[in-house]
């Protein structure tokens, strides 16, 4: 009980970023704390899923961590000059 009353004031006074990740520790805790409070062990299936995690987790991040291209310095009034002419695609199209 002591602990429930403690999460839910934390819920309530804390920001709403703070108590999702600290919402996220949960499962990481009681994994961890089982064995050693329990004596309870882990299969290899469950290791494999523990790992999987934190790797699921840097491979979607990796987009983000990228830097950025820098843009071409084309300056808009260079782009819309008149007189400039368009290229054509392979179908024969002028692009836009």
């Amino acid at each position: 009980m002591f602990a429930h009353a403690v999460r839910f004031r934390g819920v309530e006074r804390l920001p709403a970023v703070v108590t999702s990740v600290l919402g996220l520790f949960s499962p990481v805790v009681a994994t961890l704390l089982g064995p050693v409070v329990l004596g309870q062990g882990l299969t290899p299936p469950q290791l494999a899923g523990a790992a999987a995690v934190p790797a699921g987790i840097v491979l979607a991040r990796l987009p983000a961590l990228r830097p950025a291209r820098p843009q071409r310095k084309e300056s808009h009034e260079h782009r819309n000059r008149p007189g400039r002419r368009h290229q054509v695609r392979r179908t024969g199209v002028p692009s836009a």
